[in-house]
């Protein structure tokens, strides 16, 4: 196909035999493209004929039809025209797209930037188009990124995908329009526009003015992480703290990372990464060391606030250091329930919310000004779940915002499910809020006592998790295991797609949690914390079985 389409470029009509012959007989697609394209170059033979296989191609349902021509239409734009190609860079196929950003880049037309651009926000495509884009001036991408990161209209995925793409524009434009960006509330996007601006900084040194600015977030984010610690402090020692304090922890380590790279900002040569690894591994032999390292990095004023937050210092005595250094330290756990109530943040107010209930916390609940309460399908699955289970009387609830569903509802709410998840090894690492999305598509299944599961040699398409009751794992009447509940059966065979190495029946009236392959991998393949615990888990199994094998 290569070699057809040198022939059209160098416009040899003596090949126009073999070229028709190859268009008109070949069983190969790519051959019968190139051949078209090679044909409609040299402007000769069945032209006519050579557009219709194309444009049908390019109509074509199928995805590797429709690329295949367009790999061959780089540089015709009467059939591939501007129009049509960014039809094809917005397409939902993340192969189309990318072979169109390919073609894109070769044509190096600015009227395609905008298309090219979206394509940011779908990590398949994101790499490609990053490519692409530099294949234009700095200036006009820059422009375009200011337009769209300034627009409220911008996807959130796209915004992520931007921010992003700036550290590779390293230049006086990107620096000023991600530091105009920090009072972003979203705290993963904050994250990331950190993470740009180190990036950047370790090739273009920020300037002094921006430094000072950057100083202001410095103390902002400290309050943050301080009044996390706050929330963790005044959470009661019960039973019904599990997700609250799985989330504000997981807030914590997700921001103390932003703090010390915010830090290291005038000395961006700090391999700070490594120091945070060494942080999270919560080794207390290397903090002195870290301590020390800090000392010749961070201002006095900066080291009295941020060293307690890396020292391995008591919930109480760390509040006590957040209350010296901010005035504004919440006081009202009720209160911060219920900012966290009308978050906008859907995870953070379905869990405050559900805080709320299980706790019997009712004064509180009808002090809510539920206008302000989103109505996420969470919030209406738990006010759904306490009219049915309990039958509260939520009468003050405006029914236009919620309306809730008075059909039969399952056994374990989505957040019971997630709070079961949590208990397994394969999930334990994931921070609960991610770890809801594996639970949306978990299924409640029973079985009978001495019912099978599962047989040797059966295809491998789902997982199990025990929530009730005993399985037996076995090959014939060889017993090789008992699993109780929160063990997890199933999940090799699910992520090598083998099939299963074993027998596993109840031994008992049981009921189980079942994941599906299919959307198993599509979670994962949303949510890369999700596949990065996985992937530790793994890992460390396998660490685990070569040290055995060494001591061996």
């Amino acid at each position: 196909a290569e070699a057809t389409i040198v022939v059209g470029r160098r416009k040899l009509k003596d090949a126009l035999p073999d070229l028709e012959n190859l268009l008109l007989n070949s069983d190969n697609q790519d051959v019968s493209a190139a051949a078209a394209a090679a044909i409609l170059q040299i402007e000769s033979g069945p032209t006519d004929k050579a557009k219709m296989i194309l444009n049908n191609m390019l109509d074509e349902q199928d995805d590797t039809t429709q690329a295949t021509a367009l790999k061959r239409l780089i540089y015709n734009d009467q059939i591939l025209t501007n129009d049509k190609l960014k039809s094809f860079l917005n397409h939902n196929s993340e192969i189309i797209s990318n072979v169109a950003l390919n073609i894109a880049e070769k044509r190096k037309d600015e009227s395609l930037v905008p298309a090219i651009i979206s394509n940011l926000s779908i990590a398949q495509t994101s790499i490609q188009a990053r490519q692409t884009l530099k294949s234009f001036s700095e200036e006009l991408i820059n422009e375009q990124f200011k337009q769209l990161i300034e627009s409220n209209a911008t996807s959130r995925k796209l915004r992520l995908g931007i921010i992003r793409t700036l550290r590779e524009y390293p230049n006086e434009d990107s620096i000023e329009l991600l530091i105009s960006q920090l009072d972003n509330n979203d705290q993963d996007i904050y994250n990331t526009i950190v993470e740009s601006l180190l990036a950047i900084a370790r090739v273009n040194p920020i300037n002094e003015n921006k430094q000072n600015q950057i100083a202001d977030e410095i103390n902002t984010i400290a309050e943050k992480v301080y009044t996390l610690n706050e929330c963790l402090n005044m959470l009661p020692d019960d039973e019904h703290k599990f997700l609250m304090e799985d989330h504000l922890n997981n807030e914590i380590q997700n921001t103390l990372p932003t703090l010390l790279k915010l830090g290291v900002l005038d000395v961006p040569e700090t391999p700070i990464e490594t120091y945070i690894h060494t942080i999270k591994s919560g080794d207390p032999s290397k903090l002195p060391f870290l301590l020390e390292f800090f000392e010749n990095v961070f201002s006095k004023n900066e080291r009295e606030v941020i060293n307690p937050l890396i020292e391995q210092l008591p919930l109480d005595e760390r509040s006590k250091i957040g209350n010296l250094h901010f005035k504004s330290m919440p006081t009202n756990f009720n209160q911060k329930l219920i900012e966290s109530v009308y978050s906008p943040n859907k995870w953070e107010s379905a869990i405050a919310l559900d805080y709320l209930l299980i706790s019997n916390k009712m004064d509180v609940i009808k002090s809510l000004d539920w206008q302000k309460v989103p109505a996420s399908n969470a919030n209406q699955e738990l006010i759904t779940r306490r009219i049915q289970k309990n039958g509260a009387n939520l009468d003050f609830i405006p029914p236009e915002r919620f309306k809730l569903d008075t059909e039969i509802i399952s056994m374990y709410s989505t957040l019971e499910k997630t709070i079961i998840l949590k208990s397994v090894d394969l999930f334990k690492s994931i921070p609960a809020e991610n770890l809801s999305r594996v639970a949306q598509i978990t299924d409640e299944v029973t079985f009978d006592a001495n019912s099978p599961i599962f047989a040797e040699g059966d295809y491998g398409d789902s997982l199990f998790i025990v929530v009730d009751g005993n399985v037996r794992i076995h090959k014939g009447t060889q017993e090789l295991a008992m699993l109780g509940k929160g063990t997890c059966l199933g999940e090799m065979a699910l992520l090598d797609d083998e099939p299963r190495s074993a027998d596993a029946t109840v031994t008992e009236d049981s009921t189980l949690f079942k994941i599906e392959q299919e959307g198993f991998y599509e979670v994962m393949g949303s949510q890369s914390d999700i596949m990065e615990g996985i992937i530790k888990l793994l890992t460390g199994r396998l660490r685990v079985a070569n040290e055995k094998m060494m001591g061996k």
